[in-house]
């Protein structure tokens, strides 16, 4: 098992932070879980303890800021706690460097919600058929 279910948690939250569901399905209905443990468990092995890493600090930092995990803030405090992650604001004490975790996980969430279905992410090719690239090959 890759992630705690707490850090799953957390990376499910963050996902539809980054790209969250409207007329189409967000980032992690997406497939992006799926996506980052299939790179996480190939290509970017490397990356897991950050990964984890990041995703407790996640969870520590909504706690420090709000008094709950990352999961069970409001849509509005999560896109807040992100956007100060991103600028390096954090209050928590974080063992990896949070704008870089935070640039990778963005990275991660793209990639996995525009990328080739066969990847794990772009569950059905839903992201293509919402810019309009046909899964086939050539644009509409």
């Amino acid at each position: 098992m890759l992630f705690t279910p707490a850090q799953e948690r957390a990376l499910g939250f963050l996902c539809d932070c980054l790209i969250p569901p409207d007329d189409y399905p967000g980032a992690w209905e997406a497939g992006a879980g799926e996506y980052i443990t299939r790179l996480l468990n190939t290509d970017c092995a490397h990356l897991q303890t950050t990964y984890r890493l990041g995703l407790d600090s996640l969870d520590a930092e909504a706690v420090a800021l709000y008094g709950e995990s990352f999961g069970d803030a409001t849509d509005e405090q999560r896109t807040l706690l992100l956007t100060r992650v991103e600028q390096g604001e954090v209050v928590a004490n974080w063992l990896v460097s949070p704008q870089s975790t935070f640039s990778m996980w963005v990275n991660h969430v793209a990639e996995s919600y525009y990328s080739d279905s066969g990847n794990g992410g772009n569950r059905g090719n839903l992201s293509w058929e919402m810019i309009g690239f046909e899964a086939q090959g050539g644009r509409k």
